[in-house]
């Protein structure tokens, strides 16, 4: 997945968890804690770091062709700048999502809640229309499902299906009383 599309599917990730945390935050009376652990957990121990593989080893194609080697900097500085920007976005996206959905839920609009899904969805399947050949190859003559960058982004989206499943089997309804 090149870098619009990680940011893409960490918004709809962000959106898909709040709407499914949303008993235990409504009986909870709370965003923060464990919806908001669950949320950023998987983010950053294993999206971030995959985010950051990408970068660093196939940074052209993750950010559909902006060649990061013409930079006249220091280019270990600049380098990891550009992981922490990644790190950053991912999380940002995430957040957003997540918080753009809870104050629409919580004012019960929840229809308006659905606009970072529909956002981050027309994004995606924009980025493929306009760019499939450089989303498909990343690098030329390979394509994505040979290429070690498809493994990346599969883990990527594994990931957080699998944060998507453990949210729903476990904190989507509020706390049994013991």
């Amino acid at each position: 997945m090149t870098f619009p599309i990680f940011c893409a599917v960490h918004l709809i990730y962000g959106a898909v968890i709040a709407y499914l945390a949303k008993p235990r935050m409504m009986h909870d009376g709370e965003v923060l804690g464990w919806p908001l652990v669950a949320t950023l957990a998987p983010v950053a121990l294993v999206s971030v770091p995959l985010g950051a593989v990408l970068t660093r080893y196939n940074g052209d194609w993750f950010f559909q062709g902006v060649d990061l080697s013409s930079y006249a900097v220091s280019f270990e500085r600049f380098h990891l700048a550009v992981l922490l920007f990644v790190a950053a976005c991912a999380t940002l996206c995430t957040l957003a999502g997540k918080f753009f959905t809870i104050a629409f839920i919580s004012r019960d609009i929840a229809k308006y809640g659905l606009i970072p899904i529909g956002l981050g969805v027309l994004s995606i399947i924009l980025f493929v229309a306009f760019g499939f050949e450089h989303v498909w190859h990343p690098s030329p003559g390979t394509p994505l499902v040979t290429h070690p960058a498809g493994v990346v982004s599969l883990g990527i989206g594994l990931c957080l299906l699998a944060a998507v499943l453990f949210v729903r089997a476990r904190l989507s309804r509020p706390p049994t009383p013991q």
